[in-house]
């Protein structure tokens, strides 16, 4: 029996934040919601990776999740803006299903 790729991810995402009350199920954004960046936001793409052999070559991570200790980007957040796209757990448990990231 496969583990249902929703709750590993969302388990695997309330241990690498320090806002997991912040995690509201499929919908929830991996940096938005989550503030999750740099090296723990990587650690979830590896460990998605590694747990479900997905490919996630066709992603540009940069663009979803800010380097550690951010950027001008990162100072936009704090006045509201959303510089990054959105990356819900939702979107990365379907590229486990399917095997692979879709570019959009």
């Amino acid at each position: 029996m496969r583990d249902d790729p929703l709750e590993v991810i969302l388990t695997k995402l309330t241990e690498l934040t320090a806002y997991p009350e912040r995690i509201c199920g499929p919908e929830t954004e991996v940096y938005y919601d989550t503030r999750l960046e740099g090296e723990d936001g990587w650690e979830l793409i590896d460990f998605i990776i590694d747990r479900f052999h997905t490919d996630f070559s066709a992603m540009n991570a940069g663009q979803y999740i800010p380097h550690e200790g951010g950027d001008l980007r990162t100072l936009l957040v704090r006045f509201g803006k959303r510089p990054y796209r959105s990356l819900t757990v939702r979107r990365l448990a379907e590229a486990v299903e399917i095997g692979e990231w879709q570019a959009e």
